[in-house]
């Protein structure tokens, strides 16, 4: 029986966090399926949507499966329903995290999706190898659907589904390695995709806006340690992409064995071509052994801390009161001791929260220190308590869509867009206070995160005024700092509310209209790149903005306190941008003499490169000149769309913003 299983992203452009991995959960269900039926079965993966169209023109198969998640819902749904009109008798199965398990949702969805002939929710090991079983000694999809297969769902005049239980996944996770029985091989040579590795399974929080911690998968369960340590050594022997490894656990760091796991992982690192960095989503309440791993991966792994929020009432509506906040501040105390960059994840628009209540969440974050700061509009995932009815009701959240970043490709002939649901307004905060947030969190990005005026807030801070308190103070006064200034901030806000649609037909109505399909691609999805182009383009707006903040400091901060020149940390903050940035950069002086003071502060911060001359004990000159480029772009695959001009258009608009932001691993 040949089967085809998808796990598919839009592939113009892979630079979305969590698509451009390995796909170890398809690798998985093939691996078990493979042990449990042996040669009945020919199994293909796919990840690119390129790849499949070509595979299917040349041969369809007997079963196809894909992989729904947020980001390629449209093009798993799309690609279907063409594959079933091209062949009715073919058996299609979903599943994924994007599948809502309950059975209203599947009961709507496989009634409205008709040429879907199963879900299977949660875990697909064990169900998709049982409904192929059953397949392959009877080819009738309709009688098939009227057996009950444990884990799988159809739907005929009604649901049939009989659940998991949850009894039988309590025990450790006993199936095959998709690495070594050589299932992802393919893509292991791929130089595009990231190993993905998985220890641990479950989680043990139940979070409302998340659906790991749902009742039906709540269970913690552990790879066996050898197979873990094997399929790391088979990923560096057989990989090309040692760049980054992600781990897919929710809670790395909740077992004791996690620590040998991080020393092996170190050991390998230290290897030629060895791993340069982890990404690893660590254990809450785990104080003292995430402090003990952090000691062994050291720069390997970036110390994120997610708080979501710092509001009592907010945490208790998102159900985070099994998390201990003191033991994240304390591991927060500890990260920054080992390394400047430590960052925090904080969600904005949750039931509870209000205009204020999110902003002195985001003033804490700044007095504790962090120097990332991602700021998130909260996004509806299916089967989380967050998206259910009734919650949505209880606490009057409405929602609207706009295009998922990147999440878009020409295939079949055709524009294919897939949308994210983002909540707009609360019982508890408008849609327009959500709009001024929003400006509000670009000038975070673009001064704070990427760095463009840090060492200027960082003195703001030393100076008792929070950096925040700056950047809303540049808001509100943008018409006295620039008109140019002012025009752009306007112009962010309007565009910020325009990409917003209220239903997702009418979004895919929009863009796939006549001619919008380029203004997809022209950056309006992203906008905080369009903008930031238009910041730094300019000097004369920079040079007023940086006037603006030190005077703001001058009369609002406790300037005696410093030890160093405010003057002299302006001009270098200006300075810097200017000869590393704008396209007059060759005329710029890239040098610059500051006193020794100042010179210390930098350095202590972590925000200068070093000396290059030293004029005397009191003064010293520094070398401006930075690698600038964005991690981004060092991921955009180019693989053409249909439309060369379009592409090359977007690429080019990119190009400049390529230089025109600091990467947050670039030490400057």
């Amino acid at each position: 029986m040949k089967i085809y299983l998808c796990d598919l992203i839009h592939s113009h452009f892979m630079t979305k966090e969590g698509m451009n991995i390995i796909p170890l959960n398809i690798g998985l269900i093939a691996a078990y399926t493979k042990e449990l039926l042996e040669d009945s079965v020919d199994i293909t993966l796919f990840k690119y949507p390129e790849k499949l169209i070509v595979a299917l023109e040349n041969d369809l198969p007997d079963v196809i499966g894909f992989s729904c998640y947020m980001w390629n819902q449209e093009l798993v749904m799309h690609s279907a329903k063409l594959i079933k009109e091209r062949k009715p008798d073919i058996l299609i199965i979903l599943g994924g995290p994007n599948i809502d398990g309950s059975n209203d949702a599947l009961t709507s969805f496989l009634r409205k999706y008709q040429w879907v002939d199963y879900c299977i929710p949660y875990e697909g090991e064990e169900p998709f190898a049982s409904l192929i079983n059953e397949y392959i000694n009877d080819r009738s999809i309709e009688r098939l659907k009227q057996k009950e297969i444990t884990g799988c769902a159809n739907y005929t005049n009604q649901l049939n589904y009989v659940q998991q239980d949850k009894a039988n996944r309590t025990k450790d996770i006993r199936y095959p390695s998709a690495y070594l029985t050589g299932t992802l091989d393919e893509f292991l040579k791929d130089p595009n995709l990231y190993p993905l590795l998985e220890t641990n399974r479950g989680c043990p929080f139940t979070c409302a806006y998340c659906v790991w911690g749902i009742s039906a998968l709540n269970k913690m369960r552990i790879w066996p340690l050898e197979q873990v340590f094997g399929e790391m050594e088979y990923v560096y022997d057989n990989g090309v992409n040692h760049d980054e490894w992600i781990f897919a656990d929710s809670n790395f760091g909740m077992f004791e064995r996690d620590v040998e796991i991080a020393k092996r992982i170190r050991n390998i690192s230290k290897r030629p071509n060895g791993v340069k960095c982890i990404k690893a989503w660590m254990s809450k309440n785990t104080k003292e052994r995430n402090i003990l791993i952090g000691d062994i991966l050291g720069n390997l792994n970036g110390f994120l801390i997610a708080f979501q929020s710092l509001d009592k009432k907010v945490l208790k509506y998102m159900k985070r009161k099994d998390i201990q906040e003191e033991s994240l501040f304390e591991m927060l105390d500890y990260f920054k001791t080992k390394t400047t960059e430590v960052e925090t994840d904080i969600l904005t628009g949750f039931p509870g929260e209000t205009f204020e209540s999110h902003l002195d969440t985001i003033r804490k974050c700044f007095n504790y220190g962090i120097r990332w700061i991602r700021l998130f509009n909260i996004q509806m995932l299916a089967g989380s308590e967050l998206a259910s009815q009734g919650y949505r009701k209880e606490y009057d959240i409405k929602t609207k869509y706009r295009l998922n970043r990147e999440c878009f490709g020409y295939y079949w002939g055709e524009w294919i867009i897939d949308p994210e649901e983002i909540i707009v307004s609360t019982k508890s905060m408008s849609e327009d206070e959500l709009l001024k947030i929003r400006l509000a969190h670009f000038l975070i990005w673009l001064f704070w995160n990427q760095k463009l005026l840090l060492p200027l807030l960082l003195v703001a801070n030393d100076c008792d005024v929070n950096p925040l308190d700056v950047l809303l103070a540049l808001i509100k006064d943008a018409n006295t700092i620039s008109f140019e200034f002012s025009t752009i901030l306007n112009e962010y806000r309007q565009e910020s509310s325009d990409e917003f649609f209220g239903t997702k037909e009418e979004l895919l109505k929009y863009y796939k209209g006549q001619n919008n399909s380029k203004e997809a691609l022209s950056g309006f999805e992203y906008l905080n790149f369009k903008y930031v182009h238009k910041i730094v383009i300019g000097s004369a707006i920079l040079q007023n903005i940086v006037d603006y903040i030190e005077k703001y400091i001058y009369s609002n901060g406790s300037v005696e306190k410093l030890e160093y020149s405010l003057q002299e940390v302006s001009g270098f903050s200006l300075k810097r941008v200017c000869c590393n940035l704008l396209e007059d950069s060759l005329q710029q002086t890239r040098t610059m003499m500051i006193s020794r003071n100042t010179y210390n502060f930098l350095v202590k911060e972590n925000v200068c490169t070093g000396i290059i001359d030293q004029k005397d004990t009191n003064s010293v000159v520094l070398d401006l000149y930075l690698p600038t480029y964005d991690s981004i772009m060092e991921r955009v695959v180019t693989r053409k769309s249909s439309d060369d001009s379009t592409f090359n258009k977007y690429l080019t608009s990119r190009g400049f913003v390529q230089q025109a932001i600091y990467q947050v691993k670039c030490k400057i």
